[in-house]
């Protein structure tokens, strides 16, 4: 049975992985879609949590991910994804 530790470095990896192949599709095609959030489009903390938790059930953890690797912000529990459109 893995221990806590060896659970989180794996799991921390496969979100980095999912978030590096996401912002790579995205650069190459020219998507300003992250998890299907867009540039320029405010999110309630509820509708980010509800988007998540398709891809993930630890979606709080996703969460800090996305705003850690740069791809969203947040204010006030409000969410909008970084970049250009």
């Amino acid at each position: 049975m893995p221990s806590f530790v060896q659970f989180f470095r794996n799991f921390h990896t496969t979100i980095r992985t999912i978030l590096t192949c996401t912002r790579r599709f995205n650069r190459d095609n020219q998507q300003t879609s992250v998890f299907g959030f867009v540039c320029q489009v405010q999110y309630s903390e509820q509708t980010v949590n509800e988007t998540l938790k398709r891809y993930h059930p630890d979606y709080a953890t996703l969460r800090r991910e996305l705003i850690s690797h740069q791809l969203m912000q947040r204010e006030d529990r409000v969410y909008w994804r970084v970049g250009q459109m």
